[in-house]
């Protein structure tokens, strides 16, 4: 394009003299120069922007001028300009700035109302998802007991009852553990007889079958020195037959008695329910597993999705002939609230966590209780399993049991002597608990016995099938008697007795005037101060509390024992 006149030259060129526009700056190094050779003058600003027009030049200043606005002095500028308004008219500002406030705070409100309302909603679903994922696994649980006793079944046999619901009728016929116990005991009996019959010949100085006459006497003398070796070496044998015959006879038993009560509770558990259990308390206590089943009372194996933990969750419900429905339920809201008091301290009972009521206006309202799960096993249980209890280890389960009641008595709760029966005793690594749904006296109903299921390793069982019998007089005078502390510290003797024996005591009447005593066996060997421990807890005429059975030697610390001991002397 032509150039401008502002850029032009002459055509001389030595004059220097051209025409510019007002106010235009050249933007040549040295095109824009003058005659003389001076820089032109730059072009003059407002007032108030930019550097004056009479500093010096700067590079940096240059190229901000060119076309870059400067960052930092910009917003010194705008805060500065900011600080004059705001001195100019403060009350306004600060207005400003509350309104501002206030409007930028009602977004985040509703935000954060939005996602409270998210979250339970999320909650409920994950719990949803955890509930479907346990009920799945007990159902596989399920599956597999249900396997298992298939499998067992082909190894112990069957069994079929004689007897309507009972089981000392029980038969079993087959198995491949019974097949394997004839054929060892028939081996057995085979060894014997020819040790027998060897012997007959040894003692009558005659050779056994297969002998040759034709012998010297001192071949005969050794054939004799070997056939008592050989029936030596015979009996050894049968010895070992025989003590592993009655080692699997026992386990034979044993193997038996739980497949018997797995099959019942499989059986109890589908009758209840075939499916999965229903939920309670709102959705909160997912039932798993059926523990415990009588005619008023249900026990599961629960989980609280709120916590997160397992539990046992007990379902009592009050049957329609009982009139003071209303009074029972209030004494026992009562007796809860008094076992949940942080002040009440009962060592070695099971915690009661949460109760509540279902149906309370219904003909059957039912109570129910959640406890915490403690994973042990019923002391008859580990008995039958393991043998007996060394004497130590009963000596630290008497002294957790009497623990247990020096507390229920110091908090004015009692404990019949039923409940601390090695039925239902729970053991678990050397630790004792009792039962606490045992104190909710209020929901028991006394004028009725009924039957109960007690799953103990995964199985129902009867715990009053093999416990000792007591007399209706005995039992009349411990619901009538308020010193229920020595009728517990009596059934504490009892399962002494059982844990160091291995069998329940047998009282011999050998006076028709006085009580029946148990006699202590010999064997196994016991010390001397708990023999007499065991006489006085047997005694059914002593009557002891918890500070005489504590100060006795066999329980009280060694220091304590030995200035006994001098004290006696």
């Amino acid at each position: 394009p032509p150039a401008s006149p502002a850029r032009s030259r002459s055509p001389s060129g030595g004059d220097g003299t051209h025409e510019k526009e007002e106010g235009f700056a050249p933007a040549g190094g040295g095109q824009g120069r003058s005659a003389s050779g001076d820089r032109p003058p730059p072009p003059q600003l407002p007032a108030g922007h930019g550097r004056q027009t009479s500093d010096p030049p700067d590079p940096i200043v240059k190229r901000t001028n060119t076309g870059r606005k400067p960052k930092r002095p910009r917003r010194e500028e705008n805060v500065n300009n900011s600080d004059d308004d705001a001195a100019v008219d403060g009350n306004a500002g600060a207005e400003g700035m509350n309104e501002g406030t206030a409007t930028a705070s009602e977004p985040s409100m509703k935000r954060a109302n939005t996602r409270l309302a998210v979250r339970p909603g999320m909650l409920d679903l994950s719990q949803q998802a955890l509930a479907n994922a346990l009920r799945s696994q007990a159902a596989i649980e399920r599956r597999e007991a249900r396997d298992f006793v298939r499998r067992e079944t082909r190894r112990l046999g069957r069994f079929r009852r004689t007897l309507l619901n009972s089981d000392e009728g029980m038969q079993w016929d087959g198995g491949e553990e019974a097949l394997f116990i004839e054929k060892l005991r028939a081996r057995i009996s085979d060894q014997r007889g020819f040790v027998d019959k060897s012997r007959k010949c040894l003692n009558g100085k005659k050779l056994p079958e297969g002998g040759t006459v034709n012998m010297s006497q001192d071949e005969m003398d050794d054939e004799f020195w070997e056939q008592r070796e050989l029936c030596t070496s015979k009996l050894e044998a049968v010895k070992r037959d025989e003590a592993e015959l009655k080692e699997r006879e026992s386990k034979l038993r044993n193997d038996r008695e739980d497949l018997l009560r797995l099959s019942r509770s499989l059986e109890v558990e589908d009758n209840h329910s075939f499916g999965p259990m229903p939920s309670f308390q709102n959705s909160r206590y997912q039932p798993l597993r059926l523990l415990t089943k009588s005619q008023t009372t249900l026990g599961y194996r629960a989980f609280d999705l709120v916590t997160s933990k397992p539990c046992l969750l007990k379902i009592v419900t009050l049957e329609a002939h009982v009139s003071d429905k209303e009074e029972r339920l209030k004494a026992a809201a009562a007796q809860c609230e008094r076992l949940r008091d942080p002040r009440t301290k009962l060592p070695g009972v099971v915690s009661l966590l949460d109760y509540f009521t279902s149906n309370p206006g219904d003909q059957t309202p039912t109570f129910a209780t959640v406890w915490e799960l403690f994973e042990g096993e019923p002391i008859e249980t580990y008995l039958r399993r393991h043998g007996a209890l060394s004497e130590k280890e009963v000596k630290a389960i008497v002294l957790q049991l009497l623990s247990v009641i020096r507390g229920l008595e110091s908090n004015g709760f009692s404990l019949k002597a039923q409940d601390l029966r090695t039925s239902r005793l729970l053991l678990r690594v050397g630790e004792v608990k009792v039962n606490g749904f045992a104190l909710l006296t209020s929901l028991h109903d006394t004028r009725k016995k009924f039957r109960s299921l007690v799953r103990s390793s995964s199985s129902l069982h009867d715990p009053e099938a093999n416990s000792v019998p007591r007399g209706d007089s005995q039992e009349a005078d411990e619901d009538s008697s308020d010193d229920w502390v020595s009728f517990a510290s009596r059934a504490v003797g009892w399962a002494m007795y059982e844990m160091i024996f291995n069998k329940s005591p047998e009282p011999v009447d050998s006076d028709p005037l006085q009580a029946p005593q148990v006699p202590i066996p010999d064997v196994p060997k016991i010390s001397q101060e708990c023999r007499e421990l065991l006489a006085k807890l047997l005694n059914r005429d002593s009557r002891l509390g918890v500070p005489d059975l504590s100060n006795h030697p066999f329980l009280s610390p060694p220091g304590s024992r030995a200035s006994a001991g001098g004290a006696r002397r």
